[in-house]
């Protein structure tokens, strides 16, 4: 517990409970995400999606959760839902890999052919991160699919 944690705890009781309830939720968050990616590293993936469900109503690691399950989704060819799940995690606080949400919601729309939704979505995760090279291998077929397209 920090300092400011046991300060609160000598104050009051009441929010010691309440520290230890939070780190037990966390610890909690953080073993259903291990069970996430371990059953998406299996190939498991409706208990991928079942754990990040779980994960989700825990209110923790929301990002991670939407990304997983958009993953599993992509993986079982559930494309719309897929981009439903990175559209989540783009849009849940925070920015942590949000290049690699885009990168996913734009390899999504590429499968679809939705070839104008993945250039500005794969574009995205190149200026959010310019060394994202499987992203520019992505956006290179974007363009070029694109073009035949025309």
């Amino acid at each position: 517990m920090t300092a400011v944690g046991a300060a609160i705890a000598a104050v009051d009781g009441k929010k010691l409970v309440e520290n230890v309830k939070s780190e037990e939720l966390l610890g909690q968050a953080d073993e259903l995400l291990r069970q996430a990616n371990e059953s998406y590293d299996r190939k498991e993936y409706n208990r991928t999606i079942d754990c990040c469900t779980d994960l989700l109503n825990s209110d923790e690691h929301p990002q991670h959760a939407f990304n997983l399950r958009g993953c599993a989704y992509y993986e079982q060819g559930n494309y719309d839902l897929a981009i439903a799940e990175f559209t989540k995690a783009i849009a849940a606080q925070g920015n942590f890999h949000l290049s690699t949400f885009y990168a996913n919601r734009g390899e999504a729309y590429l499968k679809k052919g939705m070839y104008d939704h993945a250039i500005e979505d794969l574009t995205t995760a190149v200026k959010v991160y310019p060394d994202f090279d499987s992203a520019k291998k992505l956006l290179a077929e974007a363009l070029r699919c694109n073009r035949r397209e025309k």
